[in-house]
């Protein structure tokens, strides 16, 4: 019925078996906190300062540019940093734990981005149509709006 059917054992070639993902490690590093957010760090932590619940933020490394921002922007508004290494070269951030101070910079926080990261996850909270909100203070003390030409 079958004729083109042959029958023959299974036999695993070195093309069909992974290779090990390769050793890795983790190593715990402490994050001083920062007193302002960008739009980075809105949509990456939105989900623990929306929901209330700790969730764990896992960012690939892709380049030193990468790992700048993740470091720089996002991980300070978290209370447990973690690198994560494979093969010595570092390949992921794993962030829990939203600080309180975040949570608070969220709520505060009047950028039109959150709009978009409040529809991301569903939620009726609308930001009001104010003036833009979240300041960064430059290293002369003066604030710097992220969105250029907007003020406070």
């Amino acid at each position: 019925m079958f004729d083109w059917l042959t029958e023959s054992e299974s036999t695993l070639t070195s093309a069909n078996v992974q290779q090990a993902p390769g050793k890795f490690h983790l190593e715990k590093i402490q994050v001083d906190p920062i007193g302002y957010l960008n739009e980075l760090a809105l949509f990456f932590f939105a989900g623990s300062a929306i929901l209330s619940v700790d969730m764990l933020v896992n960012l690939p490394i892709r380049n030193a540019f990468s790992r700048e921002r993740i470091l720089c922007d996002v991980a300070p508004h978290f209370e447990e940093v973690k690198l994560i290494y494979r093969e010595d070269r570092p390949e992921s951030v794993n962030m829990r734990m939203l600080r309180p101070q975040a949570k608070k910079l969220f709520a505060q926080c009047r950028s039109p981005f959150k709009a978009l990261v409040l529809d991301l996850y569903r939620t009726s909270e609308r930001p009001a149509n104010e003036t833009f909100a979240c300041m960064r203070q430059t290293s002369s003390g003066s604030n710097l709006s992220i969105f250029p030409g907007r003020r406070t």
